[in-house]
């Protein structure tokens, strides 16, 4: 019976009508499917529900990630989406976290502060497109 939970809670979800029911809380482990970023974990840090854009989803991105050099990354220690950028994305949900480490905050707090000014927003793109744009930018 074990195994069979194991497996259904490690479903991918494949349709769109799924998509559009998956629930993101803080704790949960995600991993991106497939891609040039598949295994790589989004840990969910923090949500909050903004009157204007929806439910927000912040994550914690858990590596490896390789620059084009080759040089590796652990992680990305906060990045801030839209619900519907992480439904669109093509996630498989590994797990469930009680402590989330909170090397994040002070990460959450500068973009928090740059959101004050106008600075900053939320991120539209899947996580997968934001990675992309990332590495491909970084030079090492």
């Amino acid at each position: 019976m074990h195994a069979r939970l194991s497996r259904l809670f490690a479903t991918r979800i494949d349709t769109l009508a799924d998509r559009g029911m998956l629930v993101f809380e803080t704790g949960q482990v995600w991993q991106i499917a497939q891609g040039e970023f598949a295994g790589v974990g989004l840990m969910i840090v923090k949500t909050e529900d903004d009157p204007d854009l929806g439910k927000l989803v912040h994550v914690m991105v858990r590596g490896p990630l390789r620059t084009r050099s080759g040089f590796e990354l652990d992680g990305i220690p906060h990045l801030p989406f839209l619900n519907s950028a992480m439904e669109a994305s093509d996630l498989t949900l590994r797990g469930h976290v009680d402590e989330i480490p909170d090397d994040w905050k002070s990460m959450y707090d500068d973009w928090l502060g740059d959101v004050e000014d106008g600075d900053a927003g939320m991120l539209s793109l899947t996580p997968e497109e934001i990675l992309g744009q990332i590495m491909a930018r970084l030079p090492v």
